[in-house]
């Protein structure tokens, strides 16, 4: 299976091309290798794309022969002359024979996100989590904050896991004009 490259655009009938480039080095795919950007070579950096039909969807073939790695690519309207006008971007995470589908989501990924967030336990905390907790760690102390215990005098404020230990206080107060609550803790 190869991968696409792929455009669609607001126009048809028109030469469209895409310039493949390293997402690492930046070098550009020239039809054999990887090489360092060169004006006098740009005619080498061209990969045609065809138009289904007359839709403005453009596609080429994940050239044969480029490497494994993460690369972005260009498209272009023009003769294949540097200086044609730019009208379009995308990336290609190709494994040497399939394209691994960034930012697609595809049915696989999918599938792993949807086990995660539908399936996955999250463990209670056992303290109150630090400044820059995980997003496990904060949407945990505000399910916990709601679902337990939760004691409040008029000087102290805390929260419990699941058993009645309290896993974070907070000491408060109240003059009547400003209510004040300190950092849990």
């Amino acid at each position: 299976m190869s991968g696409i490259i792929s455009s669609q655009l607001q126009f048809s009938s028109t030469t469209i091309y895409a310039v493949i480039r390293d997402s690492q080095t930046a070098y550009l795919w020239n039809g054999t290798s990887l090489v360092p950007f060169n004006s006098s070579n740009y005619a080498t950096y061209v990969v045609p794309m065809a138009e289904q039909g007359t839709t403005g969807f453009y596609v080429a073939a994940t050239p044969s022969g480029l490497p494994v790695g993460l690369y972005t690519y260009s498209v272009h309207q023009g003769t294949g002359i540097m200086g044609d006008t730019s009208v379009d971007n995308g990336i290609l995470d190709w494994d040497g024979t399939a394209e691994n589908y960034i930012g697609r989501l595809p049915i696989q990924v999918k599938s792993e996100v949807d086990d995660s967030l539908g399936t996955d336990v999250i463990p209670e905390l056992s303290a109150v989590a630090s400044a820059t907790p995980t997003l496990k760690e904060a949407i945990m102390f505000l399910f916990m904050a709601f679902r337990n215990k939760r004691t409040s005098t008029s000087t102290a404020i805390n929260v419990y896991d699941s058993s009645g230990t309290s896993i974070a206080a907070a000491n408060q107060s109240d003059n009547g004009v400003i209510y004040n609550k300190d950092n849990f803790n």
